[in-house]
């Protein structure tokens, strides 16, 4: 064959590359997206200004874009698709210009037949495995979807292309430049694209092996350590934008936001290493192989041993090349696929630099293969037969042949899921749609965290169209924040503002916010872009209008817990839309399906929006008894989702409900799930989690089943670290799980304990003879018959007083007081009327029967210690102690402590707590120590380990409240301060705190801090909460101050 003189002059080398980024250019134009994919909208939202704080991250990529914000805002995105279009295009270029910089002198065979300068593929054919390796990669799904969408990839994999493209420059001609280059363009990269901390040890590796001893020669290791800070620096850009632009946000925030997230993601690789090394594999083990040279002597011991060490190297080229090419289909052990497995969370890269770098293989491995098929060795006393040139002459040509046949299967393969997820213009029609149902004049609207997408895409629609809505667009996860509320009042004169120490705090309350809304909502209407659920819920309603959602109060008069009922006009609206919303999108959702397999999911989530829309209101409509109408919404919510493997399967089990006849073709694993109770409790366990239900209710919608409702009604009913208890909401899903089944009695339980703990006896009785008559039917179980009678004696014991309600009691639970719930329910009935003595005698003859039972040895010690018989109860303590495991013995001896606290015997509180201590560790029983020394003015040993507690990341408030009170009472007020500053800035509204502010500015004579927080106490307190003298107190010295006195 022949072949050039001067590789580096040859076409390959020259014109190729800007003949592939012009081809592949035009061809990422053809197929550039439409409008804003969900991959590119956090990039382009950063651009358009539809975010609502400022850029933390990608600096370098918001340099770039940075002559884009001058373009109309309807412009933005699609200059940033271009941009995407010339960096994959670039990419590409220097791709190919890569592949005809690898050498071919790894092995005893290329060196044998590759004898020019630098061993540069001379082959004429040599731009065959340049342009093979550029279009395999510029092909591969992953970087066309990105080289025609501005996700801001692009950017990253062109930086990492010109570093490797350096290294190989370098090794031709050994010009430092490019030494320096590949430092300061990695340095830059490194702030823009977390990724390429992962790669750092390569390019070390690289770097080193590339420039060997030449890398230290005089000067070069300062120039290169000054590119280094040069390119690091590009950090410090993004908070100087936030500061001159005056965002709100501080230099150092932004910076160690930046740093934070940029360490999170890395941590997130590290935490999913296994699968991050399996794309390794496949993208840097064959640069492994690349890199070896192997001596002429490898595997020459005998002629047989040679033949079989060559035939294993074209053996093993040839697999990693077929590996790389594989990869690139996306099948199995592909990046594409890989991240989007189920258990993969917290990557959501794409990982452009594999398929990069099994390109840069894929080039190496094909110039391999022709070069020993296209070349004869340069030995002119070992001729070949002309069997053997004929099949070389059939290898060189079929290979040929063989990569293009691949570039065709490839852009065959990826050219119609591309298309499709480019031009339906899901994202534009839904947005439109959107923007078209907003209501006219000021508007608020209020959007979850979740989806925050939605919001994004609305801010893009209504920039793009030009409207002048008055909306302001709130994200509710971000309520909490005083910062983000101060920008809201900023951006709306509306939006009310902050008091001063609220607007110092780190914590916006629920009731605050709640306040707030209340306020807005008297002056504008408040809208949710979609359905939601929470605590706002427990002071308003949603009415569905027009796709959106209106917030509403409810009636502080009727004192209903229930929702005010729908309309006709509400029910046929709901009713339009369903039919309205099918037309608009059902072809779309037909695509979905195809697109999510395809690892293509912005039409799916927006159909599922629509689905969790439609399904939401079809549950109100169905619970104000429109079923026909509401059949209809589930069946079009089911619908409109069918593009998952099980649809929107929450939507269905609605419409078995509300028809169990419907001939709609149900998911075959439906009934199962609503068997075994697992449509919103995944585990079946009988409880839900926080997870789980934002797996539910955030995607599909509500549940209209009775165990989903009632579960659903025990989550908003808890109090966790999450939420207060939502009583509003557990009421109304407890009344829905109670009217949709005749032999399930805990939502009846449950409501009838919620009316009688608010001694609403009238209401509760319905719900008590409903389980009188569900009892009498099917007889309860015993521990349900329990509950039922201690109802019933809640209600006797407000109409008949305690004597008739003991003796009910005595009667009833005779045949269960060999229980532990019926023994405990008497026991609580004495207890609660103050008949201390009659529950003393109760557990006296428990204690009789079951000696060793140490729950009711505790509860009498309880008894004891609350009637000050504390030697009594200790010893009562004490005599379980042998029978309790070693997990109830520190508990036990934490309450000798206790009766000791009471008691007043500090010591021996002191001695049992450590003992207690010694035996667990148990920090909850370190504060009480700490407590207990407070007690005994031990105040520096106290704050000794209050301190250790918090420096072991026991945050909680009563832990700084305690050491805070520790500080003041040694005069450590400086300390003290700080620590009420820490509770302040999360309990705002707190007045305690800001009476410790006032007393210790005194102490420090700052009499106007003082006066002021003594006024901020004032302003918070309730009255009727603090004793009289100290509120008196308090108002006398607020006069005092005014009046200037010392």
């Amino acid at each position: 064959m022949a072949e050039h003189s001067d590789p580096l002059k040859s076409f390959a080398a020259t014109r190729l590359p800007w003949a592939v980024a012009t081809g592949m250019g035009m061809l990422y134009l053809l197929t550039l997206h439409s409008w804003i994919s969900f991959a590119s909208l956090p990039a382009v939202s950063d651009v358009g200004g539809w975010t609502d704080e400022a850029p933390f991250e990608a600096p370098l990529l918001y340099l770039l874009t940075l002559p884009l914000k001058i373009l109309p805002a309807s412009a933005v995105p699609i200059a940033m698709n271009i941009l995407a279009a010339l960096f994959g295009s670039l990419t590409l270029a220097i791709l190919v210009r890569s592949v005809v910089l690898l050498p071919h002198d790894r092995t005893k065979e290329q060196r044998q037949r590759e004898q020019t300068s630098h061993s540069l593929l001379s082959l004429t054919s040599n731009w065959v495995p340049a342009l093979f390796a550029a279009l395999v990669c510029g092909l591969q799904l992953s970087f066309w979807q990105h080289a025609t969408a501005g996700t801001g990839e692009m950017l990253n994999v062109l930086i990492f292309a010109y570093v490797i493209r350096c290294l190989l420059e370098y090794r031709i001609k050994h010009k430092t430049q490019w030494l320096t280059r590949a430092v300061l363009v990695y340095a830059i990269g490194i702030t823009n694209n977390w990724g390429m901390i992962g790669f750092l040890p390569l390019f070390g590796i690289a770097l080193i092996w590339t420039a060997r001893m030449r890398l230290f020669q005089e000067g070069l290791p300062l120039k290169l350590a000054l590119n280094i800070l040069a390119g690091l620096s590009l950090y410090l850009l993004l908070p100087v934008a936030a500061v001159l632009t005056g965002s709100g946000e501080s230099f150092t925030d932004v910076l160690m936001d930046n740093l934070g997230r940029q360490k999170s993601f890395v941590a997130s690789l590290f935490s999913q290493r296994l699968i991050v090394l399996v794309m390794a594999s496949t993208a840097i083990l064959p640069l492994l192989l690349v890199s070896i040279r192997w001596p002429a002597t490898f595997g020459d011991t005998n002629a047989a041993a040679s033949a079989i060490t060559t035939a294993l190297l074209r053996l093993v080229h040839f697999l990693f090349l077929g590996v790389c090419v594989y990869v690139a289909f996306d099948d199995v052990v592909s990046p594409r696929k890989l991240v989007n497995l189920p258990q993969i969370t917290g990557i959501g890269a794409p990982f452009l630099t594999f398929y990069y770098l099994s390109a840069l293989s894929i080039g190496y491995f094909l110039g391999y293969l022709l070069l020993l098929s296209g070349k004869e060795e340069v030995r002119k006393w070992h001729k070949p037969s002309e069997l053997t040139k004929v099949l070389n002459r059939g290898i060189y040509f079929g290979l040929q042949v063989l990569a293009a046949g691949v570039i065709a299967l490839l852009a065959w393969r990826n050219l119609e899921p591309i298309v499709s997820h480019n031009k339906n213009g899901i994202t534009s029609s839904y947005t439109k749609w959107l923007a078209a149902n907003l209501p006219e004049g000021r508007t608020i609207l209020l959007s979850d965290n979740d989806m925050s997408p939605q919001s994004q895409l609305l801010r893009a629609e209504l920039a793009r169209s030009d409207d002048n809505a008055q909306v302001l667009l709130v994200q509710t996860d971000q309520l909490r924040s005083p910062e983000y509320q101060m920008r809201l009042a900023k951006r709306d004169s509306g939006w009310p503002k902050l008091d001063d120490e609220v607007a110092r705090s780190k914590n916006v309350d629920e009731f605050m916010i709640l306040a707030g809304l209340q306020s807005i909502h008297a002056k504008t209407p408040i809208y949710y872009l979609h359905p939601s659920f929470g605590y706002f819920f427990e002071q308003f309603h949603l009415i569905p209008e027009k796709g959106l959602f209106r917030m509403v109060p409810y009636s502080s008069e009727s004192g209903s817990l229930d929702k005010p009922s729908l309309s006709k006009n509400q029910a046929a609206a709901g009713e339009a839309l369903a039919k309205e919303l099918v037309d608009l999108f059902d072809a779309t959702a037909e695509q979905s399906g195809p697109l999510r397999e395809s690892q293509f999911l912005d039409t799916l989530i927006i159909m599922g929006w629509l689905s969790r829309n439609l399904n939401h209101q079809g549950v109100d409509l169905a619970r104000n008894n429109y079923s026909v109408t509401a059949e209809k919404m589930f069946v079009a919510a089911s619908d409109l989702y069918r593009g998952t493997q099980k649809g929107n399967i929450i939507a269905q089990a609605n419409l078995r409900q509300v028809n169990p006849k419907s001939n709609y073709k149900f998911d075959k694993e439906l009934d199962q799930l609503i068997k075994e109770n697992k449509l919103i409790d995944a585990n079946g366990n009988g409880e839900i989690t926080r997870n789980e239900i934002n797996g539910t209710l955030s995607r599909y919608g509500p549940a209209d089943e009775p165990q989903a409702c009632f579960l659903l009604g025990q989550y908003f009913a808890e109090k966790t670290d999450f939420h207060e208890a939502h009583i509003r909401q557990a009421y109304q899903e407890m009344t829905r799980a109670a009217e949709l089944t005749t032999t399930f009695p805990d939502p009846l339980f449950f409501i009838a304990n919620m009316f009688v703990s608010h001694e609403l006896t009238d209401k509760a009785t319905l719900f008590i003879e409903r389980l009188v008559a569900m009892n009498k039917a099917n007889p309860f179980m015993p521990n349900q018959q329990i509950r039922l009678i201690q109802l019933q004696a809640n209600v006797m014991l407000e109409q008949s007083g305690a004597a008739a309600t003991e003796l009910y009691l005595l009667d009833q639970l005779k045949p269960h007081m060999d229980s532990i719930p019926g023994f405990h329910t008497l026991l609580a009935f004495h207890l609660d009327n103050g008949q201390n003595a009659k529950a003393l005698e109760l557990l006296d003859a428990r204690l009789e029967d079951y000696p060793d039972e140490l729950s009711t040895l505790k509860d009498k010690g309880h008894l004891l210690t609350m009637l000050d018989r504390y030697d009594e109860a200790i010893e009562i303590f004490e005599s379980g102690i042998p029978k309790a495991n070693s997990q109830e013995k520190p508990n036990l001896i934490s309450l000798i402590a206790e009766a000791h606290v009471r008691k007043g015997d500090f010591d021996l509180a002191l001695k049992h707590i450590n003992d207690a201590i010694s035996r667990t560790g148990a920090d909850n029983f370190k504060f009480r120590k700490a407590q207990i020394l407070q007690l005994m003015t031990d105040h520096s040993d106290a704050i000794s380990i209050l301190t250790e507690l918090i420096d072991n990341g026991i945050g909680h408030p009563d832990v700084y409240s305690h050491r805070a009170s520790s500080y003041k009472a040694t005069q450590q007020y400086n300390d003290a301060k700080a620590d009420y500053e820490k509770i302040q800035s999360f309990f705002p509204d707190a007045p305690g705190i800001y009476l410790n502010l006032a007393e210790i500015a005194e102490a420090i004579n700052q009499p106007n801090e003082a006066l002021e927080n003594y006024e901020v106490y004032l302003k918070y307190v309730v009255p009727e909460a603090v004793p009289a003298d100290e509120l008196q107190r308090v108002k006398t010295r607020v006069k005092q101050l005014q009046g200037g006195a010392p």
